[in-house]
């Protein structure tokens, strides 16, 4: 039945479609060779770079309270 709805569109039901139906239609197609085809389905590159972002918030939160136990170290014992 998939096959003979793809196999259904012409160039002219192509020429009635809005912009938004054909962008549509294409992402989902595009998403379904994707898949069928063992790749991704996701922007990998995206994913990596939150992964990036995140990895360098938290060595700084690291960094920020390793600072802040040495300072607490250093201090004379009744500044504690």
């Amino acid at each position: 039945m998939a096959r003979d709805c793809v196999i259904a569109i012409d160039d002219e039901k192509i020429a009635k479609s809005s912009a938004l139906q054909l962008a549509t239609a294409s992402g989902i197609c595009l998403d379904k060779h994707l898949l069928l085809t063992g790749r991704p389905t996701q922007n990998v590159a995206v994913i990596v770079q939150v992964l990036d972002v995140l990895r360098v918030r938290n060595d700084e939160e690291i960094e920020r309270q390793h600072q802040l136990a040495k300072a607490l170290l250093n201090l004379p014992a009744n500044q504690t």
